[in-house]
C-alpha cells in the first residue's frame, strides 16, 4: 500500500488546485454559518427560567481515525477546552462550544530519514440534553463546526508545511459526576463522540522522491472516534 501511495502525485494540475481551494473556502463558510445558526438557536434556551449556569471545562482527548483515513494514519491525543451553558434542573437543555487540538502519530521513513507530522484542530458548537440523577448527569448532544488539518514535512534539510479545512459534524454521549456544590460547582466526567470531519489533506513521509520536494500529500475522508475526560467548573 505504501508503494502504491508513493507513486500517486498529490496534484494533477492547476485546475484541481483551484477547485480544491474553492471547496476549502466553502467548507469554512458553511462551518461558520453552522456555528452562528446553532448559537442563534440557543438564544431562546438561555432565556428560559430556572437555574442555569455557565461552566468552563477542559481535559484530555484521544482520537482514533476510522474509515478511509485509518488505512494511512494512526490516531493521536491532545488537550480540549469547552464553554457550556446548561440547566440545573433534573432534565435540562444546554449548549456547548468546544475546541480541541490533537497531534497525530508521526510518520517516518527510516531508510530516507523523511518525516511527516500531522495535527487536527477542531472547533464546534451544539446543543446538549442531560438528566440529573442525584450527583450524576448522563447526557447526549450534537455539534457542528470546522476541522483544520495542519501538516509539516522534513527531508534532507528541506522543510514544508500546509493546511486544509472542512465542515465537520457529529454526536456524542457523556457522563458527569458533580463533586462540589455552591456558586462554583465542580464536576468530573467523560464523553465519547463520533465526528464526520469531511475530506482533509495529510502528509506521508515515505513518498519523498528527488528532487527534494514532498510528494506524499494524500486526501482522505476523515471520521474520528474520540474519548474525552476532564473537569468543569461553574463560573
Amino acid at each position: 500500500m505504501r508503494f502504491l501511495e508513493r507513486r500517486s502525485p498529490p496534484h494533477v494540475g492547476g485546475g484541481r488546485d483551484f477547485v480544491k481551494a474553492r471547496a476549502s473556502r466553502w467548507a469554512r463558510f458553511v462551518g461558520a454559518a453552522a456555528v452562528v445558526y446553532a448559537l442563534a438557536g440557543a438564544v431562546p434556551l438561555f432565556a428560559q427560567g430556572g437555574a442555569q449556569g455557565l461552566h468552563a471545562g477542559g481535559g484530555w482527548v484521544g482520537d482514533l481515525l476510522v474509515g478511509d483515513a485509518s488505512d494511512f494514519l494512526d490516531g493521536g491525543y491532545g488537550p480540549w477546552i469547552s464553554l457550556e451553558w446548561r440547566g440545573e434542573r433534573r432534565a435540562s437543555l444546554g449548549a456547548a462550544v468546544t475546541a480541541e487540538w490533537v497531534r497525530l502519530a508521526d510518520d517516518t521513513d527510516e531508510p530516507t530519514g523523511a518525516r511527516a507530522r500531522n495535527s487536527l484542530l477542531s472547533v464546534s458548537v451544539g446543543p446538549t440534553l442531560g438528566v440529573w440523577l442525584g450527583p450524576v448527569r448522563p447526557w447526549v448532544g450534537g455539534f457542528a463546526g470546522v476541522t483544520l488539518s495542519r501538516w509539516s514535512t522534513e527531508w534532507s534539510g528541506q522543510k514544508g508545511r500546509g493546511s486544509d479545512s472542512a465542515f465537520a459534524w457529529g454526536a456524542g454521549v457523556g457522563l458527569q459526576v458533580r463533586l462540589t456544590e455552591g456558586n462554583h460547582p465542580a464536576s468530573i466526567g467523560g464523553e465519547a463522540r463520533l465526528t464526520d470531519a469531511g475530506t482533509l489533506s495529510f502528509a506521508r513521509a515515505p513518498a519523498f522522491d528527488p528532487p527534494p520536494a514532498p510528494t506524499g500529500l494524500i486526501s482522505r475522508d476523515v471520521a474520528l472516534l474520540s474519548l474525552r475526560v476532564g473537569v468543569s467548573v461553574g463560573l
